[in-house]
């Protein structure tokens, strides 16, 4: 048999052989489009309104019990609502509003609230001591006061250590951060370098120390013209400063000396304040002077309440109108000196047949500074001389005497004047004489 002829192999061409690739991975594509299109089948659709879980576990503020634990935190240091101004520094601190929202939206946490309301100026001036500021925080914030044990482990915390940890660790218990959670807030914690900052060499600082060596005008008097107080204060080695406060605000025209930072305020050191208090509106005004320290503690070293008086200026050729304003008692005057002689002549004349006692007449460089002056009297006529060596201003206080008659209802000053007051144009002579009476 002849043999049987093979028939050639047929050549497959690359593109068919490529068709048949791409055909194959088409069919796997499938495949696995298949496979996941069933996996997408069984899994439930995405909502696209439902909250986050995180949101969902959040709870909603108490906004009530935000703000009783905001007004509880500051009426501890004396303030009527959290928006009066504080004197750390030169802005008003947020209002009772502005801190339970804060609060309540995380942006500020309750270490931020006790920072203010415990190591503040308002505190630091109640002069509150350990066991009692340790009372102060649990009625705040667990609106109770402290358990006997609670008592004595504040007690010995606070004699071996500072105010800033006190502070820390009270945050850091749980019944403390149950509160919070309670009430939607963070507990926050108080900052890592303050409480640094707030230890000397690991060892409790001890008390602040201070001595008075020129203290201001006694409480309860007239503040006028440029006062100051200074001594020493000791900080036991912490950082600090000494603040001098007219109204529980830091006064932007006055100079507290001296201020302790970096650790070199070891040892007693010197202050000194002056207070320009020309510069205040009439009225009453209470100052203090507030050493402060770093571990949260201050001392309050001087300061009272004056009566700021209505100043009326007495200019060459003007002639004035007195008619006893500051409490139907007092006139006060400010005549700007370049030193020399100054003299003040008072002419008291009767008036409706009622003879009119002289005015009592003093001269003084600042607020309990009085000037030697030479007072004399006679023909109804009261005269005071002041010879000053320092330019500057000369304070006249003209007061009405017990012999004088009071006009007015109540033992105050009628609207009538009183007396006239003119400085001559020579600068030589201030003459004060009743309304009756004629200028001699």
């Amino acid at each position: 048999m002849p043999p049987r002829s093979r028939r050639p192999a047929r050549r497959t061409s690359s593109r068919v052989a490529a068709l048949r690739a791409a055909c194959g991975c088409a069919a796997a594509a499938l495949a696995v489009g298949a496979a996941f299109g069933a996996l997408i089948l069984v899994l439930p659709p995405l909502r696209t309104d439902a909250p986050l879980a995180v949101a969902a576990e959040s709870p909603t503020p108490d906004l009530a019990g935000i703000r009783a634990l905001v007004l509880r935190t500051m009426r501890a240091g004396g303030a009527a609502d959290a928006g009066a101004q504080d004197a750390d520094d030169a802005s008003p601190s947020p209002g009772t509003d502005a801190w339970t929202g804060a609060l309540a939206r995380g942006e500020l946490a309750l270490a931020d609230l006790l920072l203010r309301g415990f190591t503040g100026t308002r505190y630091l001036l109640a002069g509150a001591d350990e066991a009692t500021f340790a009372a102060d925080v649990h009625a705040a914030v667990l609106d109770r006061a402290p358990t006997a044990a609670e008592a004595a482990d504040a007690a010995a915390a606070l004699a071996s250590g500072d105010r800033l940890t006190f502070l820390a660790r009270f945050l850091a218990r749980p019944d403390v951060a149950a509160f919070c959670a309670g009430l939607g807030v963070s507990p926050g914690t108080i900052p890592a370098e303050a409480l640094v900052r707030a230890k000397a060499g690991g060892s409790p600082a001890g008390a602040i120390a201070a001595a008075v060596a020129e203290p201001l005008p006694p409480d309860g008097g007239y503040a006028f013209g440029t006062l100051g107080s200074r001594g020493t204060v000791d900080l036991g080695g912490l950082d600090g400063r000494v603040d001098f406060l007219v109204d529980r605000r830091v006064a932007n025209q006055a100079f507290a000396g001296w201020s302790g930072e970096g650790g070199d305020a070891a040892g007693p050191q010197a202050y000194a304040v002056s207070w320009d208090a020309d510069l205040e509106a009439p009225g009453l005004h209470a100052t203090a002077v507030l050493a402060r320290r770093a571990d949260g503690r201050g001392l309050r070293i001087d300061g009272g309440t004056y009566a700021v008086p209505r100043l009326r200026d007495l200019e060459a050729g003007a002639v004035v109108d007195g008619t006893f304003a500051e409490d139907g008692a007092h006139d006060f005057y400010r005549v700007a000196s370049g030193g020399g002689w100054n003299a003040l002549r008072v002419l008291a004349d009767g008036t409706d047949g009622v003879p009119a006692a002289l005015p009592a007449l003093r001269a003084f460089r600042r607020a309990g500074d009085p000037l030697d002056a030479a007072v004399s009297s006679g023909d109804g006529v009261a005269s005071l001389g002041v010879r000053t060596d320092a330019p500057g201003a000369i304070y006249l206080q003209v007061s009405r005497t017990s012999a004088d008659t009071v006009s007015g209802a109540g033992g105050r000053a009628s609207a009538a004047p009183a007396y006239r007051a003119v400085l001559d144009a020579d600068f030589a002579v201030v003459r004060v004489w009743t309304a009756a009476a004629t200028l001699r």
